[in-house]
């Protein structure tokens, strides 16, 4: 089946560039393929548990490589009369997740050349990434509205991202979007989870989930002095039994680094407040901030020092959840937390993160450098524990070799904190990858 679903969606996307010249000439639309090939290469030494090894048994060193990989494939299509479309297909996996010859282990003997996964999780993917349709200036105004599967980008990714180092995050479901020449203003339903043929139980137990939906509202507008960017998020649960609901409020002040000013910053902070059921409130919040100064040549020299700090729950109130969490940020953003991931990783678990994290960046016109680093703590403490996460140092190089065609190298180097214990080890991740697009 998963064969056949794969080979519908290329046989689809083959027939829609075929076709597109053919279309382009007998009438009005015009269309443009575009695509992506990364793959990257990564080590990863003592980032599962942060204990020291040295004095394991050989083959107990948690210490691995990985080679991770997205393909998209896409076309764009423009109707006239301000309707335009979009149609994305992407693949995503890791060199070696499928077995490439026939074997009693490859889970079955079709197809003879390539079979599906044998382990779990089954990383390896081909979907619908992004297909909609989009309408502009409707009954002459400035309004665009867009319905269907879409990457959404809020601000600097704190709140929603499109994980563009991993294989992206998309959205079902409309957004209107009214841009005018000093703001403009984003309205939009999601709908995040359905589970098809009602609430699924287990055995029969309690409800385990229902439809997940998000509404939003953002509003961007000029200053003189950069933007100003509030918004509001409305994520909920309609679980009877352990769902949720919460509001997402805050606003952003950036001033974007664009290689002319000296200065540059950003200011965003935000609240979350709703309720957890059956019983229990959700009371969080978090900032974020950096201020950057950029010298030499055509700026091209820049230095931050900056600061994120998350909510933490230390347990007193039970009835309260304190700590902040993120629908969908994307860590990897501007170096939000580091790139080991330690500090995205204690926050997913529910820890509130406090980062206090200074950088040097080069922009040349072919090579740009970055070196950064990290000291990670815990917002809130439970008890008498330690609240050190750890010290991160981040360097990493990017080459652009043609319009197309970039590679980027990067470490990743953690010292773990008390929070881990007393006897741990440093962490490591090293990556190179390659990536082209058209």
């Amino acid at each position: 089946m998963r064969v056949r679903v794969i080979a519908a969606y290329a046989l689809a996307l083959a027939a829609i560039v075929l076709a597109a010249p053919a279309w382009a000439q007998d009438s009005d639309p015009m269309f443009k393929v575009t695509g992506e090939v990364r793959v990257r290469g990564e080590y990863l030494e003592n980032l599962a548990d942060a204990e020291d090894h040295s004095d394991a048994v050989p083959g107990a060193d948690d210490s691995y490589d990985i080679w991770p990989y997205r393909v998209r494939l896409g076309v764009k299509g423009d109707f006239g009369n301000n309707v335009r479309a979009v149609v994305e297909v992407q693949n995503f996996g890791y060199f070696g997740n499928e077995f490439p010859v026939k074997t009693a282990f490859s889970g079955g003997p079709f197809p003879v050349d390539q079979n599906d996964d044998y382990f779990p999780p089954y990383t390896q993917s081909t979907a619908l990434y992004q297909g909609y349709f989009e309408i502009g200036e409707i009954g002459g105004s400035d309004w665009l509205l867009r319905v269907g599967r879409q990457e959404h980008v809020l601000g600097n990714e704190l709140f929603l991202g499109d994980g563009d180092f991993y294989n992206g995050v998309s959205y079902d479901g409309i957004r209107a979007m009214l841009d005018k020449e000093k703001w403009d203003l984003n309205l939009f339903y999601y709908r995040l989870y359905e589970p098809n043929g009602g609430c699924p139980t287990v055995f029969g137990g309690p409800c385990l989930s229902d439809t997940q939906e998000m509404y939003g509202a953002t509003l961007n507008f000029g200053i003189g002095m950069g933007e100003i960017e509030p918004y509001v998020l409305y994520v909920r649960d309609g679980d009877t039994t352990g769902g949720f609901s919460v509001y997402n409020v805050g606003a952003r002040w950036t001033r974007p680094s664009d290689g002319e000013q000296v200065f540059d910053w950003n200011l965003e902070a935000a609240i979350q407040d709703g309720d957890s059921k059956p019983t229990g409130t959700i009371e969080a919040y978090v900032a974020e901030g950096w201020f950057g100064f950029n010298f030499g040549a055509d700026k091209k020299h820049r230095v931050h020092v900056g600061a994120y700090l998350g909510s933490g729950d230390d347990g007193s109130d039970p009835d309260k959840f304190k700590a902040f969490t993120s629908p969908f940020q994307d860590s990897w953003a501007y170096n939000r937390l580091g790139d080991s991931e330690t500090g995205d990783l204690v926050q997913s678990l529910g820890g509130g993160v406090t980062d206090i994290n200074a950088g040097y960046r080069f922009m040349g016109e072919k090579n740009s450098l970055r070196a950064s680093v990290h000291n990670l703590t815990l917002t809130e403490v439970a008890g008498a524990g330690s609240d050190e996460i750890g010290n991160e140092f981040d360097a990493a190089w990017d080459h652009t070799y043609n319009e197309y065609l970039t590679f980027t190298a990067g470490l990743a180097y953690m010292d773990f904190g008390d929070l881990f214990g007393t006897d741990t080890d440093a962490g490591m991740r090293v990556y190179g990858q390659g990536r082209l697009r058209f």
